[in-house]
């Protein structure tokens, strides 16, 4: 038992540092939007992505505390239900956020700029109907199980498949609609490595969630080990899906950095500061930053037009 609970203890680290590093490339994400004006919603739901994702750590390690209060049962129970809430709205608030940062890019009389913006929309949808069909199961006292070393809901196959099944579509739309529109991008061959790198990244999520589905829909006769595992790979996921949410800023920041003195650099920096300084621009209290926008998608683009200086109307 002393062994089990350090290998817990040890993982919950592990944990624990991927979170505090998903939430500090957050925190370095919106000042880095902040100082360009160039903040949008899909930085905002990173954010809230980030803040979520602090509770959910929090009720990971209340759950250790020796404080006689923490102990009891309606309060491992609450702690559960917190960190569960936060795990599964973080995974959706960074898909959400994935999917605007796609729409973006495009302008808004963009039929994908729509549907980017409709496929956001789709998430929160469906985070809503498993967050009412999760409450519905677990506000019945006979869904509990108390009994195994952790409290925990036990919910039904029918609300587990559902579950499984919204993710899966979730995480597939997310690799599949940006890898379709940006073969219709002309981009140098270096800068294409970097986002379809980043795209890639996305798999993670994909894995780390099937991964948590098996544990979901294991029998109970796999207790106490079952409730365990399927804690640790729900705070997986969440860290990858918060890291992988932020990939695409941060790479395009080393690649600016890395990049200044190239000519093409400071072109894009020069039209963009151009852009950030006409006061005819304000969006959500922020200046953005306006481009030209070619009537075809079949042109030449920098990594950085992409990722940083998108139309925001």
């Amino acid at each position: 038992m002393e062994i089990l609970l350090r290998t817990v203890t040890i993982l919950n680290i592990f944990l624990t540092t991927l979170h505090c590093v998903a939430i500090g490339l957050t925190i370095f994400r919106f000042q880095y939007r902040y100082r360009t004006g160039r903040l949008w919603w899909d930085d905002y739901f990173a954010a809230v992505a980030a803040g979520i994702d602090t509770a959910a750590i929090a009720a990971l390690w209340m759950g250790y505390a020796h404080s006689d209060p923490l102990q009891t049962v309606r309060s491992k129970t609450i702690l559960y239900s917190v960190g569960l809430i936060s795990v599964a709205a973080t995974d959706w608030a960074t898909r959400i956020s994935l999917a605007l940062a796609f729409a973006r890019i495009f302008p808004p009389s963009e039929p994908t700029r729509v549907y980017a913006v409709g496929l956001a929309s789709l998430f929160a949808t469906l985070f809503v109907s498993i967050l009412i069909q999760g409450i519905l199961v677990c506000r019945r006292h006979s869904s509990w199980i108390f009994n195994t070393g952790i409290i925990q809901c036990n919910f039904s196959r029918r609300v587990l498949i559902y579950g499984i099944v919204v993710n899966v579509l979730g995480d597939i739309l997310l690799v599949c609609s940006p890898i379709y529109t940006l073969r219709r991008v002309k981009l140098p061959q270096n800068q294409r490595r970097l986002i379809f790198t980043c795209i890639a990244g996305s798999t993670l999520m994909s894995l780390a969630g099937f991964a948590t589905s098996v544990f979901q829909i294991a029998p109970t006769s796999w207790e106490p080990g079952r409730g365990f595992i399927r804690v640790l790979l729900g705070y997986l996921e969440s860290g990858v899906s918060l890291t992988i949410c932020n990939l695409l800023v941060v790479v395009t920041y080393i690649y600016t950095v890395t990049h200044r003195n190239r000519h093409t650099l400071p072109q894009v920096v020069e039209r963009e500061t151009k852009a950030c300084s006409n006061p005819a621009l304000p969006t959500m209290g922020f200046q953005s930053t306006r481009m030209a926008v070619p009537t075809s998608m079949d042109t030449i683009v920098t990594l950085t037009e992409i990722s940083d200086a998108y139309l925001t109307d």
